[in-house]
């Protein structure tokens, strides 16, 4: 249940662009003006109005490729049109080539296709790695790939160190970049080096101490441990960073099981059965299976308490 991606807008990034638009002509100004209207309403949170400010930016200024790129990051990640997003990278891919942001989504396209295309989406990553070679985003996502292809073989190999190589080289760009951390010590658990992988989500708190997925696979490792009040405390950590997803909550349930807190388990067990959704089919029942049986215990137990109290 561990997510393996995140994605970057660099939207924020586009707000000094109407620099630019001082020699140029009028029809330019005006779809930079646009652009970047776009940009404040999506910040906003009005990303439908911002959408249709691109539309405009790119009708404007057909050259203006930025327009294309931010209706791209929409159509990709709220939409959920991937296709339509893939027309829109590649019409700015082919008005400037060069743009880091731009070969940088490509390359995620190609990465996160059902079936993905791993020539693609490395040449992709490699090129926005070559505009900026310190583009944390595009190493980690390389990384990614290179960890994806190795576990496809099933045996570390060149693929595996190559990902080590990536992951770490993101995280010497930005140690703030939690994804990288995350993946980074992933890898070691793939190939049983735990307490590597301890050691690299410990380091990587040092760094992003509000990440959710850093103290959740910590608690996992101290549940293989045996160390079930010592991952109940991160899972805890975990909940209060993550927003009470579903996973992190069904790991705390069984932190309480595997510590013997019936009351507990009892309740975050009840709390995941009635957050999950539809995805979660197959832990739901066991959760079921698991409350059901500890209702019986709770049962006995308020018995007994009952008879305790029913003694003069």
């Amino acid at each position: 249940m561990r997510p393996m991606f995140s994605f970057v807008v660099s939207s924020f990034l586009l707000l000094g662009f109407a620099g630019i638009a001082g020699g140029c002509d009028k029809n330019h100004a005006e779809g930079v003006k646009l652009l970047n209207d776009g940009i404040e309403r999506e910040q906003l949170g009005d990303r439908e109005i911002a959408y249709a400010l691109y539309v405009r930016a790119h009708g404007v200024d057909p050259q203006n490729h930025r327009a294309l790129f931010q209706m791209a990051l929409i159509e990709m990640y709220d939409r959920g049109q991937p296709d339509k997003a893939l027309e829109h990278l590649l019409a700015a891919e082919q008005l400037e080539p060069t743009d880091r942001d731009v070969l940088y989504q490509l390359g995620r396209y190609y990465a996160t296709l059902e079936k993905p295309d791993e020539a693609k989406a490395l040449a992709y990553l490699d090129r926005a790695l070559a505009e900026d070679p310190n583009y944390a985003p595009a190493m980690y996502h390389k990384g990614v790939m290179l960890a994806a292809r190795a576990e496809a073989k099933g045996a570390a190999g060149e693929d595996a160190k190559g990902a080590d190589k990536a992951f770490r080289e993101a995280i010497a760009m930005d140690p703030s970049y939690a994804p990288a951390w995350r993946d980074l010590g992933e890898l070691y658990e793939r190939y049983d080096q735990q307490a590597a992988a301890a050691d690299i989500y410990t380091r990587g708190l040092e760094y992003a101490d509000d990440v959710a997925d850093l103290y959740n696979n910590l608690g996992m490792l101290k549940m293989q441990e045996d160390k079930p009040k010592d991952a109940i405390a991160m899972f805890d950590k975990a909940i209060q960073q993550g927003g009470n997803r579903t996973d992190i909550i069904f790991n705390l349930a069984f932190g309480f099981v595997a510590a013997n807190d019936v009351k507990s388990a009892f309740r975050y067990l009840g709390e995941y059965i009635n957050r999950s959704g539809a995805e979660d089919a197959e832990n739901v029942k066991v959760a079921h299976l698991l409350r059901n049986a500890m209702l019986e215990e709770l049962q006995k137990e308020r018995m007994k308490e009952q008879e305790g109290e029913d003694k003069p």
